[in-house]
């Protein structure tokens, strides 16, 4: 299963390293928005085979502590549209995201290898 994060916030950025933005008119195109209360939502998804898995909302920053709750407890739920054959071949790839590589997280994995 391939998944991936997002930052959504309420400027209209997407903090994401690998999105980009393209304007034929203006290459240095900026868009100002002053808002008085801030806001970001974090949101988790995955792809396997023809599903879409999530999206999975974080409640605040994604943390080590919070991606090992989404994988123990929500994880399961959200791949039951998924043949449990398909699930059993599954690998879940992931990037460099510390989440990713917490300790806890890290340790889960290790006891399914």
């Amino acid at each position: 299963m391939f998944s991936d994060e997002a930052a959504f916030e309420n400027d209209g950025e997407i903090n994401r390293h690998n999105c980009h933005y393209y304007s034929q008119n203006n290459p240095h195109w900026v868009r100002h928005v002053d808002r008085q209360h801030r806001w970001k939502v974090n949101v988790w998804s995955g792809i396997l085979d023809s599903h879409i898995i999530g999206p999975f909302f974080f409640n605040g920053n994604v943390t080590g502590e919070r991606y090992l709750n989404m994988l123990q407890n929500e994880l399961p739920q959200m791949l039951g549209v998924v043949n449990p054959n398909v699930v059993q071949r599954m690998w879940l790839q992931q990037d460099g995201a510390p989440p990713h590589f917490a300790h806890i997280v890290k340790n889960f994995f290790e006891r399914y290898i």
